[in-house]
């Protein structure tokens, strides 16, 4: 605002000296000390208009010296210490001023700004209410007064302010928005509906304040008048996607499926109109799937996207993602692949397709998947996880182990990540014979979690094979079974354990708990429990669970041998 000013100072300049200097009745000024006083601040004025503020202050306090009454040189210093940020001293003058000549509008403009400078509202307020007042033709700051309302949260003053407004100057779109400012700070919706209605008829097109009175009307369960609204202005405005959007929730929440998606359709078949604003509606329906109705619902819809938009990724992620969540994944993988023929830099698509491959047992295509996106994004740490699993699902566990320990270095700060890829690590250099580093791998994962289970029962198992450290595998073993007493993969490692420990008995008793573990029995467990009974000479029942096991599968290259043979033969 000084800067305003500075523009208009010659109007300024005469406004203040003819308004203050001259018009103002001299108490206890002598002629010379008055002329003398003019002098003076006709020079701090000069000083002024080139910016040379302390020069031009000093000028500015010798003429207050022999003329304290004149308010413009209180203005003037007012102004002075403003620029220099001295908002006390600002205030001080500029309140001087007023004192001394209460008609001069940029005196109370100047006190105002000082005042919402130091947030001091209540007093701005207060220099506009006089202002308006006292001087005539400043109606237009009844709005700036109705903002010091506002800040203060003093609605109902603001509102009173407003009306004295609309007095002066009619119904206007400013004066509604404020109201509807207000309204809405009062959680006043009952005023609010009524003013938007009284605004939208008035200065038509208002589509942003249609929009704002539907939701009200919405909230209020007027969806018949709100429907009215959004349908008279879909027929001015049929591809208005906020409208139609709008009208499909109302329909939607209304039961009325059918007429819901047919204005989604429409919606979704315009080219012109944002495709990421389709989609985003789309994932709505989405959120509710699986869903024996709104599952195809969506892949219609998804399908007119893709057709309207063919060239837009995201048109066919969404698609992707609708076969994925209905259990299509055979399509969704055709669908994520698609989407990045279109735009390769999408790493959550890559992703999804590498889980989507190994959940199909795909895992040469999830290699595939995964080197490719290694080229783009060489730092990714679950893609290096997700090859070396990949590998491992195979078989080559060289592969394995050569991915697994490139995207360990990518997690040296992540706990949770590096628990992972060693308990992996522990598994595959176990495979390959490497004893020291499979032990040293568990053991970083027990290090970071001493509770990981899967890293428990695979460690003590292993030991077992090798019949080594048996006393801590037993430990482990036990731990994890107390941790899940019913599961027959942890009860039959916990059993080998004991086997190989040679306590039988214990043995046959904990596999028969595992044996009542009827969805997770393998043909593994079943042939063990076999050799412990062989173990405690029960020889003809021991070859009846080898039968069993055969037939199940999952057991020893010596399972042949053990039946025909009737006897036990170790690997």
């Amino acid at each position: 605002m000084i800067l305003n000013l500075k523009k208009q100072v010659f109007f300024l300049f005469f406004c203040v000296i003819s308004g203050s200097l001259y018009g103002q009745k001299r108490e206890n000024v002598s002629p010379k000390d008055s002329a003398e006083a003019i002098d003076l601040f006709m020079e701090g004025e000069r000083y002024f208009l080139i910016e040379n503020y302390p020069k031009s202050k000093s000028f500015f306090e010798k003429s207050m010296r022999l003329n304290p009454h004149n308010a413009a040189v209180h203005y003037r210093i007012s102004c002075i210490y403003e620029q220099s940020q001295d908002m006390e001293k600002a205030i001080f003058f500029i309140e001087n001023a007023l004192e001394r000549e209460k008609n001069n509008k940029y005196y109370y403009l100047l006190a105002i700004i000082l005042y919402d400078n130091v947030s001091r509202f209540d007093k701005a307020a207060e220099r506009y209410e006089q202002m308006i007042s006292t001087i005539a033709n400043t109606e237009i700051y009844y709005f700036d007064l109705t903002s010091e309302y506002i800040q203060l949260k003093q609605y109902e003053k603001a509102l009173s302010t407003l009306e004295k407004a609309e007095k002066y100057y009619g119904f206007t779109a400013e004066i509604s928005e404020r109201r509807q400012e207000i309204y809405i700070q009062q959680k006043n919706m009952r005023y609010l509906t009524e003013e938007l209605k009284k605004y939208i008829s008035t200065f038509p097109p208002a589509l942003s304040h249609v929009i704002l009175l539907v939701r009200l009307l919405v909230e209020e369960k007027k969806t018949s008048e709100a429907t009215k609204l959004l349908e008279g202005n879909l027929e001015k405005y049929p591809d208005n996607m906020q409208l139609l959007i709008m009208l499909s929730e109302i329909y939607k929440n209304n039961k009325q499926l059918d007429k819901s998606l047919e204005i989604l359709k429409k919606m979704f078949s315009i080219p012109h109109n944002d495709p990421s604003i389709k989609i985003q509606s789309l994932e709505v329906i989405v959120k509710e799937l699986p869903h024996k109705v709104l599952g195809e619902h969506a892949r219609e819809l998804a399908e007119i996207i893709r057709n309207t938009h063919p060239e837009y990724p995201n048109a066919y992620n969404i698609s992707g993602d609708i076969e994925m969540i209905e259990k299509n994944k055979e399509l969704a993988v055709v669908y994520y692949k698609k989407s990045l023929s279109l735009d390769e830099s999408q790493y959550n698509v890559w992703r999804a397709l590498t889980i989507l491959h190994s959940e199909l047992s795909n895992h040469t295509e999830a290699i595939k998947n995964t080197t490719a996106a290694l080229e783009l994004f060489p730092n990714q740490a679950e893609l290096y996880y997700f090859n070396g699993a990949s590998y491992s699902f195979l078989k080559q566990h060289t592969e394995a182990i050569h991915y697994l320990e490139m995207g360990k270095k990518y997690v040296q700060f992540d706990p949770q990540g590096l628990e992972n890829f060693n308990a992996l690590l522990g598994d595959e250099y176990n495979y390959v014979q490497n004893h020291e580093k499979s032990d040293n791998a568990y053991e970083e994962v027990l290090k970071i979690n001493p509770n990981n289970d899967y890293v428990l029962n695979n460690y003590a198992y292993f030991l077992s094979l090798r019949k080594e450290k048996l006393d801590k595998a037993i430990i482990m073993g036990k731990k994890v079974i107390e941790n899940n007493p019913t599961n027959a993969t942890y009860l039959d490692t916990y059993a080998w354990v004991l086997y190989m420990k040679g306590n039988y008995f214990d043995a046959k008793v904990v596999l028969e708990k595992a044996l009542q573990d009827t969805k997770n029995i393998s043909g593994t467990i079943i042939e063990h429990y076999g050799d412990v009974l062989f173990k405690l000479g029960k020889t003809d029942l021991a070859v009846e669970e080898w039968k069993k096991a055969k037939e199940m599968k999952n057991t020893s290259t010596l399972i042949d041998k053990k039946i025909i043979h009737k006897t036990l033969y170790e690997e």
